[in-house]
This record gives C-alpha cells, sequence and structure tokens, in this order.
C-alpha cells in the first residue's frame, strides 16, 4: 500500500498540470523525493517559476521544499517559514488540487497553522471537492502527499 500511495503522488505530482521543461521536472522530482542536497537549486528555480505557471504547481512545490526543511530542522515556527501556509494558500487559489488538498489537511489537524480551524478546512474540502485529482478521494490524496513530505 505504501508503494501505490509514493507511486501515485509520483504519477500526480509529475502529470499533474504538466510544464514541459525538463528542469521544472527535475525541481519537482527533488522536492517529492527529498533530494536534499538539490532543495537550494529546485527550490530557486521553482521560484523562478512562480509567474509562468499559472496552476499554483512551481508555487507549491516550492513550499514543499520549504516545508521539508522545516520539518528536517524542528523548526517550523521559525520566521523564515511564516509564508508556507499563505504560499499553499495562493496555489490553492489558482486551483492548485495538492494545494487545497494539504491546506485541508493543515487546518483540520492544526498542522502547519496557529490551531484548528474548521471553518477553513471544510471550505478546502469543499473546494477539492469542485476541484479533485483525476477523482481520487481528498483522503487518498492526503495519504500520498504526507508519504512524500514525510520521505528522509
Amino acid at each position: 500500500m505504501k508503494y501505490l500511495l509514493i507511486s501515485l503522488f509520483t504519477f500526480v505530482s509529475i502529470g499533474v498540470h504538466p510544464i514541459n521543461d525538463f528542469e521544472f521536472n527535475q525541481a519537482k522530482y527533488a522536492a517529492a523525493e527529498s533530494i536534499f542536497e538539490e532543495f537550494e537549486w529546485a527550490r530557486s528555480y521553482l521560484q523562478s517559476q512562480v509567474n509562468d505557471s499559472p496552476s499554483g504547481e512551481a508555487l507549491f512545490f516550492m513550499t514543499v521544499i520549504d516545508i521539508k526543511r522545516c520539518m528536517m530542522l524542528d523548526n517550523c515556527e521559525d520566521p523564515d517559514y511564516d509564508n508556507i501556509v499563505l504560499n499553499l494558500e495562493i496555489s490553492a487559489t489558482k486551483g492548485y488540487s495538492l494545494s487545497i488538498a494539504l491546506l485541508e489537511y493543515c487546518y483540520r489537524k492544526g498542522f502547519l497553522v496557529s490551531g484548528v480551524d474548521v471553518d477553513k478546512a471544510r471550505y478546502f474540502l469543499e473546494t477539492y471537492i469542485h476541484n479533485p485529482i483525476e477523482g481520487n478521494e481528498i483522503s487518498i490524496v492526503q495519504k500520498a502527499l504526507f508519504t512524500m513530505l514525510l520521505k528522509k
């Protein structure tokens, strides 16, 4: 099951709203597969692509790197990471389903936010229902997301 979720996320992360750019896919892969030695380059590259990614995909993967860094260093409370949730919300506003699924989880569980916010969690759940990834249930997508986020 674990390998199925990893495979699902890899497929989804590479396949959703593809930008035909080898470097873009390399940066996404570095983020998804936790290739820490590539994080600096990958984050910089993704940041340079944010304006060219109307779907919010580049911003999402840039934020994934920030989340993995703060989790790795166990300092997600550091002000350097204040933009994590804001960046996820911007990406979600652009309709990027993985950001929407992650935000629902964040607000439902109090992950990366100051506390549980049931109203915001419900909002993102409803938003996801109207903008799913290939018909996948949000719980399956979230499991794949967190398998990716916790990958070391």
